[in-house]
């Protein structure tokens, strides 16, 4: 299976899809052993053609899956979404609809909930709106910091991440 993963930073569980392809706008991510190829918004003029870029680098490989994992922007390409629609699947740190959107685990910690989870979902171009894969709820009680549930939802996620593949 030819897996891309998308990423605005360089999650520590990578390693356990064995991706043949990393894409990050992260202009300094951490020692990576398998192929990357940064691309920074700021070195386009539109928002478009950092998705184009996007896409024409996905275009080379083609890929069978591609995992959106930290990545900080949302895909609203016509072009990126209508060829990989079905192949891009979002780890989303929280049990939606709960936390919507960005940092959804610092959400959790502002709301003081004691239980949170992850949701593996499709993306469509609307925040955290596609068609759910997976979710699993994760007890946070014990958390004493927005970085330890990070943590902890992100071990869980990538846990039935790997599950969710082996069935797809």
């Amino acid at each position: 299976m030819t897996l891309v993963i998308l990423t605005s930073s360089s999650p520590k569980l990578i390693g356990q899809l064995n991706p043949s392809l990393i894409i990050t706008n992260n202009p300094n991510p951490s020692k990576l052993d398998f192929p990357c190829i940064i691309i920074e918004d700021k070195n386009f003029n539109s928002r478009k053609e950092y998705d184009l870029s996007i896409k024409e680098k996905l275009d080379n490989i083609n890929p069978d899956l591609i995992i959106l994992a930290d990545y900080n922007k949302i895909i609203k390409s016509p072009e990126l979404l209508e060829k990989y629609k079905d192949k891009i699947i979002n780890i989303h740190l929280s049990y939606l609809p709960n936390f919507p959107g960005y940092k959804a685990h610092e959400q959790a910690w502002k709301a003081k909930v004691k239980e949170s989870g992850y949701t593996l979902h499709r993306i469509n171009g609307h925040v955290d709106k596609g068609q759910i894969l997976k979710q699993e709820k994760v007890d946070i009680s014990d958390c004493k910091s927005p970085k330890e549930i990070k943590d902890k939802l992100s071990k869980s996620a990538w846990k039935g991440l790997k599950e969710l593949i082996a069935t797809l």
